[in-house]
């Protein structure tokens, strides 16, 4: 139980935040209780007094009372329902704000080890959450609020068949937490299945071109199948502990009725109970019967709830990133500040890296500088480390051990804002969006104009694509830029990081799909920007014009000085320098 309730402890302080709204519906559904009792005692003075009686002034009265009694019900009730409606859009957007933040507040280290699918599919669980948690959960306890008020007043009526009344509730109640308590990690597994299962089919969505290109759908639908599979067996096991809660629901709401009917029946003829009394119960008898009813469903809701729950507060166990600040600040206020910007200077002072999941060091006291406005080439062969430093220098991956400094200062030190505006970083793996040109290259930011977008597309040598276009930078590109060829992206992606000016800029083979001339030109154009260029090299071009070199090998270093230096002494760069030039 208290896994269960840790692990709902992500949305308490939203609820919290709209207490008010839930203190509302107590005094709410006290007064729905207030027409239905009122409702109860009518009948059973119209049965008695005027059925039984002959009594024609109890009618008239009584049929006043039972509209008025109606309306005011029914006012309450809609009035119940806005607030509960509100709650549950307040609670959907809240937690879903949080879930999304908490997610992109996440170090890479975490995406580069876990299903990107199953990830981005916790964003839309707080839609479920919300629902859940507000129809059936806050549902629930209303109506069992107004059970446990007529069972009070129903005291009045009849003290046996109250007490036969609350066994059964509490019975039925008591039941459902226990079935929700022994099934707590059957549902948080139970939720990771479907997750991995959406995000397996995600992925095969996302490269449906090397599946289809290479003939895998039936591996792709195996490995789906199977994941889906367990799931499905999971799913299975819950319906079949629903189904004996609906059954054991089902049974105690006949058999209460019944019992009242049979025993309702022996107080008449002993004289302790009236005929209009026992109306009154049976019409009360409904309210009470409600939340045994509705048992079934809110074990289905408090299973599903433990799962999806379990699921989300996964990610709020995981450490955030240090570096991501942005996120808790004013976007608007953002958007209009301006800062002063690094000037350049990069060192590495004794890095020690350890991949997530590996005992293997990477690197063991790496030491690196970089002068502002240089040009540093990285080298090596595959599986060197080339994108890993990259990556730590673009601050995506965080050294166990060592610094690294901009301008002498740790990143932490620097204003947020500062090092979001001086470094650009173009990865390997390009990624546009369905949108404008020119949104794919502004990121939507509006500080970027349309005219500043193609002065960086022209940088990049996308101009002449650009202008063939009939809107031109106003073109809306396919989903991840399928409309487009390998370097047209690469050329997008470049523009993306040149139109804001850097004063770093981080390119990670991002030009490989580029033909020779196209390279050495954008390379060019990059270069006058005189900011301080790190690249990892596809093709020693790219080395051969830096100013300065290091090569990798299996995350050592084992060469570094100037092209002119490197080419004249053996070693692993003029190897790589051969090789290429055959």
């Amino acid at each position: 139980m208290n896994k269960l309730i840790n692990s709902f402890r992500w949305i308490i302080p939203i609820i919290g935040r709209y207490k008010k709204g839930f203190v509302l519906l107590v005094p709410i559904s006290v007064a729905i209780t207030i027409p239905t009792l009122i409702i109860a005692g009518c009948s059973s003075q119209f049965i008695d007094g005027y059925l039984l009686n002959t009594r024609d002034n109890f009618a008239i009265p009584i049929a006043w009372f039972l509209l008025i009694s109606t309306l005011v019900m029914v006012t309450l009730l809609a009035l119940q329902s806005i607030i509960l409606v509100r709650i549950e859009a307040f609670i959907i957007k809240s937690a879903s704000v949080k879930i999304f933040k908490t997610i992109f507040s996440l170090p890479y280290s975490y995406f580069a080890v876990n299903p990107s699918g199953e990830t981005a599919g916790r964003i839309g669980l707080a839609l479920q959450v919300g629902q859940q948690l507000v129809t059936q959960v806050t549902g629930f306890s209303i109506v069992l609020l107004r059970a446990i008020i007529v069972l009070a007043f129903s005291l009045v009526i009849s003290t046996e068949l109250t007490l036969l009344s609350t066994t059964l509730l509490v019975v039925n109640v008591a039941f459902s937490f226990y079935i929700t308590s022994k099934r707590e990690s059957a549902n948080k597994e139970l939720a990771l299945n479907k997750g991995l299962a959406e995000g397996e089919g995600l992925n095969a969505v996302a490269n449906i071109e090397s599946i289809k290109a290479s003939a895998l759908e039936s591996e792709f639908f195996e490995s789906w199948a199977n994941l889906f599979g367990k799931s499905v067996n999971e799913q299975q096991n819950q319906s079949y502990y629903n189904a004996i809660g609906s059954m054991i629901s089902t049974v105690s709401s006949f058999l209460l009725q019944t019992v009242v009917i049979i025993l309702g029946g022996f107080l008449i003829l002993d004289g302790h109970l009236s005929l209009g009394s026992l109306v009154a119960y049976q019409f009360l008898l409904s309210t009470i019967i409600t939340p045994i009813n509705q048992i079934p469903q809110l074990v289905s809701a408090l299973q599903t709830l433990s799962g999806l729950s379990g699921r989300i507060s996964l990610i709020f166990d995981e450490k955030t990133e240090e570096y991501v600040k942005s996120l808790d600040q004013d976007q608007s206020r953002l958007k209009e500040e301006t800062s002063d910007k690094l000037k350049g200077d990069i060192t590495l002072n004794n890095i020690v890296f350890t991949y997530p999941g590996s005992k293997t060091k990477l690197f063991n006291n790496i030491d690196i500088k970089i002068g502002a406005g240089r040009h540093l080439a990285i080298v090596g062969g595959s599986g060197s480390g080339k994108s890993t430093l990259i990556k730590m220098i673009a601050g995506l991956y965080h050294s166990d051990d060592g610094e690294i400094l901009f301008d002498g200062i740790n990143w932490n030190d620097h204003p947020d804002l500062r090092m979001r505006q001086s470094i650009a970083y173009v990865p390997q793996d390009m990624f546009l969006f369905s949108d404008t040109i020119q949104n794919n290259i502004s990121l939507w930011d509006p500080r970027f104009t349309a005219e500043e977008c193609y002065n960086a597309a022209k940088e990049a040598l996308m101009q002449n694509e650009i202008d063939s276009y009939p809107l031109g930078i106003q073109r809306k590109l396919n989903d991840n830029g399928s409309d487009l060829s390998g370097g047209q992206k690469q050329r997008i992606e470049i523009a993306r990081a040149l139109v804001r000016k850097p004063t770093i800029m981080l390119i990670d083979e991002g030009t490989s799909a580029l033909d020779d001339y196209t390279e050495k030109a954008v390379m060019k154009n990059i270069k006058n920007t005189h900011s301080t260029l790190i690249t990892v090299a596809h093709r020693m071009h790219s080395a051969e014009i830096s100013d300065y070199v290091i090569v990798l090998e299996k995350g050592k270093l084992v060469q570094q000085g100037t092209p002119k230096e490197l080419r004249e002494k053996p070693g692993r760069y003029s190897q790589l320098l051969a090789a290429e030039r055959g």
